[in-house]
């Protein structure tokens, strides 16, 4: 037997606006290295890491607005 709940949130406007901008940039970081693992054929997540926390976010600075553990 399984079982289920389900959870509606009803968030504020602030709250809105915070998860709009969570749910952008992972979008965007989970395109960008997708899009460099089609093209090199090699996926190494740990490069990927190490490249996120040294570079990307530094290049990209709207995603330093957002918090890391999201």
């Amino acid at each position: 037997m399984y079982k289920a709940y389900k959870f509606r949130l009803y968030p504020n406007c602030e709250q809105r606006i915070l998860l709009n901008k969570s749910f952008g940039c992972t979008r965007f970081v989970y395109n960008y290295y997708l899009s460099i693992a089609k093209e090199k054929k090699n996926i190494n997540a740990y490069n990927y890491i190490k490249d996120y926390n040294n570079n990307l976010k530094y290049e990209y600075l709207f995603l330093t607005e957002i918090d890391s553990i999201l």
